[in-house]
């Protein structure tokens, strides 16, 4: 199955590919991306940065009590997770999140996977409204008034069951381990237990105090990510207006969430020049920008993610050769 998900992923990724080459002059683009304003990339970086950070002082307030993971462990699990995910398909990295997280803090990995789905649903709702935002600016495509009603579905469905889980966790979760009774009872036990905990996970966002801490560095978030958007495409002088620099990060963020070849090559390009097609910006210069934004967002968390890791791996490697070693 993991197989043929890549193969599919691999081969809408060339198709994509090839329609790119086929619609734009490619060395032109070059030519173009040549050219570019590359002192944008100083403030490029930070705001990358500034990105990597909030998102991990974001996923630190979902862990409550006194016993909240490190900070640098939450950064190197997260950066992590973007490595993987920028090269294995059906977001693996952030299964791979938890687990490292896990392994180096007293949070169990269900509990840190609890969390992951809630910064998940966060994000799609922002996603949607941000959706219905760019629709009411923009004259664009029939189809995205679908897309937009189911977005709205899905999301509706994840968040009401976000609230149950918050209202009445242990209680759904008793029912379900009473519904598997024709399992051996060790393994009955076991399975509550894990599910317990992914509850535990989704169930951080109560209280008014937690709630508003959590959405206001996710605002700072998206904001921060719409201003690398923004700068991208100062560096190739293309004066986007507020919902196009919105379609476009939309846009992106659906090409990355369906089947794809590794690093999202072509996807990312169809998706992003078709997004600017739609607001009137055509020619070799949108996949100069498209291709500019892709490389410096894949780039940005995959080094930092490549640097975390290898880190963690040597931690690792450091304290099996020596079992008196302290973090």
């Amino acid at each position: 199955m993991k197989r043929a998900f890549r193969l599919l992923g691999v081969t809408v990724g060339i198709g994509l590919l090839i329609w790119v080459a086929r619609r734009f002059d490619l060395p032109a683009t070059g030519r173009i991306i040549a050219e570019a304003r590359y002192l944008y990339l100083l403030p490029l970086s930070l705001l990358l940065g500034g990105s990597y950070l909030l998102r991990t002082l974001r996923w630190r307030t979902l862990f409550p009590g006194p016993n909240r993971p490190r900070l640098g462990s939450l950064f190197g699990a997260l950066m992590s997770s973007y490595l993987v995910n920028n090269v294995l398909p059906a977001r693996a990295g952030d299964l791979l999140r938890a687990y490292l997280l896990g392994q180096r803090e007293a949070t169990s990995k269900s509990q840190a996977l609890g969390t992951v789905v809630v910064e998940r649903v966060v994000d799609l709702s922002v996603a949607l409204l941000l959706l219905v935002v760019v629709l009411a600016f923009s004259a664009l495509p029939e189809n995205l008034d679908a897309t937009a009603i189911a977005g709205g579905i899905a999301c509706s469905v994840l968040v009401a069951g976000l609230i149950l889980v918050n209202s009445a966790g242990p209680r759904v979760v008793a029912s379900l381990v009473r519904g598997l009774h024709f399992l051996p009872i060790h393994t009955r036990t076991r399975i509550e237990q894990v599910a317990l905990r992914l509850v535990a996970g989704m169930s951080t966002l109560r209280g008014p105090g937690r709630q508003a801490q959590f959405l206001s560095f996710t605002a700072l978030v998206w904001c921060t990510e719409l201003s690398v958007v923004w700068l991208t495409s100062s560096m190739f002088g293309l004066a986007l207006p507020l919902h196009g620099v919105l379609l476009v990060m939309l846009a992106v963020a659906i090409g990355t969430s369906v089947p794809a070849a590794p690093g999202y090559i072509g996807t990312y390009e169809f998706f992003g020049t078709s997004a600017l097609a739609a607001l009137g910006v055509t020619g070799d210069k949108s996949l100069a920008f498209i291709i500019t934004l892709h490389a410096v967002t894949f780039l940005g968390a995959s080094v930092v993610g490549a640097v975390c890791l290898g880190g963690q791996r040597w931690q690792k490697r450091q304290a099996h050769d020596d079992p008196h070693a302290t973090e």
